[in-house]
């Protein structure tokens, strides 16, 4: 079963290079990293930029996703970045007014939340199995510096999870949510060292103004 997850983390490292995110690849020591069984994956499919809007309204800034009916509200102040050019891999970053990237994908200060969505039918059955173990209580099964919990996001069941804290990188967490049985969103965001007391509670109001409609 463990072998199953870390292919999952593979395709999430694949996302992580692609959209920036590279706090999704787990920390493991490397000695285990070499006893595990190479993993080949496809390339995972992120809507293409058509797929998502940017709509400025007197009130606020929201992201769509009209093929998701996804909406979400952006936090006041924040920067909305995307990929420089159109791409079929797409997605959308948020920066607080304090970001700051030095060197490396790492962001040092400040907030950031990042949406992603594509087809994903082979991860969907990954997450799925991961929500089933979460719910089993099975945690032991999944990887070992991440704590999971079942959330739901409007009416989607989705899987939560939080990195454990690391002096260099600070914390990253997010929401897996499948939508059908082949199309799933990502949520992500990134904590920096002494930035999650800043950063968490603007996550979760975040995730708070997503509706599906």
């Amino acid at each position: 079963m463990q072998k199953k997850y870390k292919a999952l983390i593979v395709v999430g490292a694949v996302f992580a290079v692609l959209a920036g995110l590279w706090f999704l690849i787990p920390s493991q020591p490397q000695g285990e990293l070499d006893n595990e069984e190479e993993v080949t994956t496809p390339v995972p499919k992120l809507f293409a930029e058509n797929e998502y809007i940017i709509d400025e309204q007197p009130d606020a800034t929201y992201i769509l996703i009209p093929k998701l009916n996804f909406k979400a509200k952006a936090p006041a102040g924040w920067t909305i970045k995307a990929p420089d050019e159109s791409t079929y891999q797409y997605w959308v970053d948020l920066y607080s007014p304090n970001a700051f990237i030095e060197k490396g994908p790492y962001l040092k200060e400040g907030c950031q939340i990042s949406i992603s969505a594509g087809d994903e039918e082979d991860n969907i059955i990954h997450i799925k199995e991961q929500m089933s173990d979460v719910k089993a209580n099975k945690e032991q099964s999944l990887m070992s510096n991440y704590q999971y919990e079942i959330t739901m996001v409007g009416d989607y069941e989705g899987l939560y999870w939080l990195t454990s804290e690391r002096p260099s990188v600070g914390q990253f967490t997010g929401i897996n949510l499948p939508i059908n049985n082949i199309q799933v969103l990502y949520l992500n965001a990134t904590f920096p060292p002494n930035y999650k007391e800043q950063c968490e509670p603007i996550w979760q109001e975040f995730v708070k103004s997503i509706t599906f409609n």
